[in-house]
C-alpha cells in the first residue's frame, strides 16, 4: 500500500511522482517513510533519491535512497 500527500500521474510514460509524506506499507507489517517517491507502473520499480526511514519486524533502517522492484 502507498500513501501520500500529494502525487502526480503521467499517463503516457505511467509513472506516478509522489510527494509529501508517504508511507510505503507491506501485507507483513513492513513499512518505509519518504519525502519524495517515484513508481514506474511500467517496470513496477518504486525509487526514490531523498532519504527514507524503513521499520521492519526485525529492526529499522536509514538510508539516503531507495530503490524497490519486483
Amino acid at each position: 500500500q502507498v500513501d501520500a500527500k500529494n502525487g502526480h500521474f503521467d499517463t503516457k510514460s505511467q509513472v506516478l511522482d509522489l510527494t509529501n509524506q508517504i508511507l510505503l506499507q507491506t501485507t507483513t507489517g513492513s513499512q518505509a517513510q519518504l519525502t519524495q517517491a517515484r513508481v514506474d507502473l511500467t517496470t513496477g520499480i518504486i525509487s526514490s533519491d531523498q532519504p527514507v526511514t524503513g521499520k521492519f519486524t526485525n529492526g529499522t533502517l536509514n538510508s539516503q535512497n531507495l530503490r524497490i522492484t519486483e
